[in-house]
């Protein structure tokens, strides 16, 4: 079902990057799954750009805050000590692994803490990302580095973080950027959270 989602959103916004300059990215790749969604539709839609995916490969950093990136339910009540994402959480994945799940040739992937870790990326120019991070300091890095480098009409995307009653760390981060930018989002039906650079 995510995948599918995943797979509608972004064939919407690919065709309109499409002719921009810049490249792809997605912070957050876990086991690759919609990175391997983005080397698909790249190639069928004729798009020739590489595409960065950045993840620990280890699991969640030791910067999750608690009461905000964990402790709630799935209805997002209080539940100290369970629910949300704690260090260590999606350590079941590895870089060789998403190698083989999103083997597109114009995939490369970057080990590390965002944006930490963003010397290790050659643009510095971007018209498409996806940050699916799950946690209220990674969503805020992330957003507050790559959103500069976004060229006019390019989109930034959160895949289903926003919505989610257990992850107010998530959504806490997207609305305090959205402010900062000065931008008014898009929420789709299925729940992605979308800006696009004017």
């Amino acid at each position: 079902m995510k995948s599918h989602i995943m797979y509608d959103c972004f064939l919407e916004y690919l065709r309109i990057i499409s002719l921009l300059d810049g490249d792809i990215i997605e912070v957050g790749v876990h086991k690759g799954s919609s990175l391997n969604i983005l080397g698909a539709l790249t190639k069928s839609l004729n798009i020739n750009k590489t595409i960065y995916g950045v993840d620990t490969f280890c699991g969640m950093p030791d910067i999750v805050i608690d009461g905000l990136d964990n402790g709630h339910d799935i209805k997002g009540e209080s539940t100290p000590g369970k629910g949300g994402h704690f260090p260590g959480d999606f350590k079941d994945t590895s870089i060789l692994q998403v190698a083989k799940t999103a083997p597109w040739p114009n995939i490369k992937l970057i080990p590390g803490i965002f944006p930490d870790c963003a010397d290790q990326i050659k643009s510095n120019k971007f018209c498409f990302a996806h940050i699916d991070v799950d946690i209220y300091n990674s969503y805020k890095n992330s957003y507050q580095y790559l959103w500069p480098r976004i060229v006019p009409g390019g989109v930034m995307v959160c895949g289903d973080d926003y919505l989610c009653p257990w992850l107010p760390g998530a959504k806490k981060a997207i609305d305090e950027v959205v402010v900062e930018f000065g931008v008014i989002p898009v929420i789709s039906p299925r729940g992605q959270h979308i800006i696009i650079k004017p």
